[in-house]
């Protein structure tokens, strides 16, 4: 085990930038894209029908029965009409819950929209991708297993192969956690991480987060990391904090006085949100050799390390 000083591995992750993952992506067309297509046009075709029977005076109460069922349907949350729904301060549950403002909103609807008569696929896929959002722990800790084994980690499915190997890496479980560090939470809640890495008589415990944009959610995120790297280990357990995606490029956007001294930090806004960040992971490093804060391109470096 050659390990580097944690600063290095983080000026690793500054000088390596995160790029695009394929893994993170949904790249494939729907697999109900066209039945999706098909409700949508039946959708707005009881739309028309509504319309024209408003339009002649003729009761419509039983075309509402059906078109409820549509809108209801998961086939039919791409129409336009769906979309439509929530640009009414109302939701599909609102529906549900209440039946009776299908009406309203259909009226709404005939007056400010226009029906068209095309549902190019393609739109419907766009709605799709706006709304995409995978599993992204999982991906990520799934992500971390990958490049263990690459490094020459052996996958763990039980304990008796992760205590019987040098080179470990399972996924990470409260019953595995409590048979090598008893009684030690991971923060104020006792928060499960994702992977647990052995390394001969020493341990790694591993937290990933996967951030592409700024907000409160992933500001909640990446101070959830930085605790991380200030809980009082015993001497042969490490903790890594693994942030990857595009935002980790720009929350790492550090020059190396900064890294070296962050209270040049200091000396510009901390009342900007990323400077406190960066300000508070450099100095939890600091305080805290047995932490690491890295991207992809650091991890890889840093498990590298920990089996020469």
């Amino acid at each position: 085990m050659k390990l580097k000083s944690n600063l290095e591995y983080l000026r690793k992750s500054v000088e390596n930038k995160e790029s695009l993952d394929s893994r993170y992506m949904s790249l494939k067309m729907h697999k109900s894209l066209n039945e999706m297509v098909e409700t949508t046009k039946q959708i707005k075709e009881l739309l028309i029908t509504i319309k024209t029977l408003n339009k002649n005076n003729i009761s419509s109460e039983k075309i509402y029965s059906e078109l409820k069922e549509l809108v209801l349907n998961e086939l039919g949350n791409k129409s336009e009409f769906n979309c439509f729904i929530n640009a009414c301060d109302s939701a599909i549950s609102t529906i549900k819950s209440n039946p009776e403002t299908l009406k309203s909103i259909v009226n709404l609807y005939l007056q400010y929209r226009d029906i068209s008569e095309y549902t190019p696929k393609e739109w419907i896929q766009a709605m799709i991708d706006k709304g995409a959002q995978r599993s992204l722990g999982i991906i990520g800790q799934q992500k971390v297993i990958d490049i263990a084994i690459q490094i020459g980690f052996v996958f763990s499915e039980n304990n008796d192969i992760f205590f019987n190997n040098p080179y470990s890496v399972a996924y990470y479980s409260k019953k595995l956690k409590q048979i090598i560090i008893p009684g030690i939470n991971f923060g104020s809640q006792s928060k499960d991480l994702d992977v647990i890495f052995k390394v001969n008589e020493y341990y790694i415990f591993l937290e990933a987060k996967h951030i592409k944009e700024s907000g409160g959610a992933q500001d909640k995120q990446i101070k959830e990391l930085i605790e991380l790297l200030n809980i009082d280990l015993p001497k042969n357990i490490f903790l890594i904090s693994y942030l990857d995606g595009v935002y980790s490029n720009y929350l790492l956007d550090l020059t190396d006085q900064e890294i070296i001294n962050p209270e040049a930090i200091k000396q510009q806004n901390l009342k900007s949100k990323v400077l406190q960040q960066r300000y508070e992971i450099i100095l939890s490093l600091k305080k805290n050799k047995r932490g690491f804060w890295t991207n992809t391109a650091g991890l890889i470096d840093l498990l590298k390390d920990f089996i020469e």
